[in-house]
C-alpha cells in the first residue's frame, strides 16, 4: 500500500536521489538505516531507487563520480581548456575539483569521517580514483604524442 502513496508518476533521476541522500545525511548526522526508510522519507518507491542504485555503497561511489563528472563538464565549457597544455589542464582540474568539493564541504567531511576505519571511508573513492587515473592517462598520452 505504500507504493500507492509514493510518487509513481514522477520520473526520478540519479541526481534527485543523490541530492536527497546528501541532504539526509547532513540533516540527520547519519546514514539512512535502510533503503526502505530512505525511500519512504523521499516519497518514492524502493524500485525507483533500485532502478538507479543497487545499494547505498553504489550511491556513495556515484556521488564522488558525479563530483568528477561535474568538474570535467565545467572545464569543457571553457574553450581555452581544450587548447591548454597538459600541465595547465591538470592544474585547472585540481582547482575546479577542489572548488566543487569546497561547495559541498559539509557532505565531504561527513563522508570521509563516516566510519572509524579508514579503509571503509576510502572504499567510496574507488570510482573517483579510476576516473582520475583515466583522465591523467589521457592527458599524458596526448602530451606524449605531441
Amino acid at each position: 500500500m505504500a507504493a500507492t502513496k509514493a510518487k509513481q508518476g514522477k520520473k526520478v533521476e540519479d541526481s534527485d536521489i543523490l541530492t536527497a541522500y546528501m541532504e539526509y545525511v547532513l540533516e540527520h548526522d547519519k546514514e539512512p538505516v535502510s533503503v526502505y526508510r530512505f525511500c519512504k522519507n523521499l516519497k518514492i518507491d524502493e524500485k525507483q531507487f533500485y532502478a538507479h542504485f543497487g545499494s547505498f555503497d553504489v550511491l556513495r561511489k556515484k556521488i564522488w563520480s558525479t563530483f568528477f563528472e561535474n568538474t570535467i563538464q565545467l572545464l569543457e565549457k571553457d574553450s581555452g581548456f581544450v587548447a591548454s597544455s597538459g600541465r595547465d589542464k591538470m592544474l585547472a582540474f585540481f582547482f575546479t575539483f577542489f572548488e566543487l568539493l569546497t561547495l559541498n564541504r559539509s557532505y565531504v567531511l561527513f563522508a570521509l569521517n563516516a566510519h572509524d576505519r579508514i579503509p571503509e571511508n576510502l572504499n567510496q573513492l574507488k570510482s573517483l580514483r579510476q576516473h582520475f587515473k583515466n583522465f591523467a592517462k589521457e592527458i599524458a598520452d596526448t602530451e606524449n604524442e605531441e
